[in-house]
């Protein structure tokens, strides 16, 4: 009956039921069918550094109808600009084109097997790109209204969903605020590092300034002495 009730929650189908179960068992099996929506919606978060001239593929697998979510920053390198191209099972391309800075595509898979997201470096001759990104596979809904909200739910089943959704979002703003910060911070580390050099070389340029203006008046009234 677990296994059941974790097919109502996670697919939205009707099982019949001739005996209620406790309310610890029921808390226990609605904690199951959360761990079961989990499952369903793998997601993975990487970071990988893209050379000059070279290209980097990833793949999903994905079951027909299922969800394909790909939320990106590109947090190092140039322009931040990076190709995003996305392949299905029979190689057609299902999205090609170039990305600033971070986005989110979505596709939903037409049939069953693996697709290849491939991040290409290749318009880059010398800078390398540095890509993070999360990968959602499975039957995650967009938005609040669209979890199951069946008459037969309880409050407690819809309370945990919409915890759940929210948790999911939190997730997301915290990995949205990490890629920030982690920029903010490479850009006050890169402008620390040239205000130094620009210091460092506006003091040898005073220096040097100034021996050259002693040497220069102790050339002046240096009284030549006769032969």
């Amino acid at each position: 009956f677990l296994f059941s009730l974790i097919i109502v929650v996670g697919k939205g189908q009707s099982i019949p039921c001739t005996r209620p179960l406790p309310l610890m068992a029921r808390s226990f099996a609605l904690v199951l069918a959360l761990c079961s929506g989990c499952i369903l919606a793998v997601s993975a978060t990487l970071t990988v550094q893209i050379e000059p001239r070279s290209s980097e593929c990833f793949i999903a697998s994905a079951e027909a109808g299922q969800l394909v979510q790909v939320n990106f920053f590109v947090t190092r390198g140039g322009l931040l600009d990076i190709d995003l191209r996305v392949t299905g099972p029979n190689k057609e391309v299902i999205y090609s084109g170039l990305q600033f800075e971070g986005s989110q595509y979505s596709f939903t898979a037409a049939a069953s097997g693996n697709y290849q997201i491939c991040w290409n470096n290749e318009m880059s001759r010398w800078t390398a790109k540095v890509v993070q990104f999360d990968v959602t596979v499975g039957d995650e809904p967009d938005t609040e209204n669209d979890y199951i909200t069946h008459s037969s739910l309880s409050p407690m089943d819809d309370s945990i969903q919409r915890i759940e959704f929210l948790l999911d979002n939190i997730q997301r703003d915290q990995f949205y605020l990490r890629v920030r910060e982690q920029r903010h911070r490479d850009t006050a580390e890169s402008t620390n590092g040239r205000v130094l050099w620009y210091s460092m070389f506006e003091s040898f340029i005073l220096i040097a300034v100034s021996l050259g203006q002693v040497y220069y008046l102790r050339k002046v009234f240096e009284t030549k002495r006769p032969l």
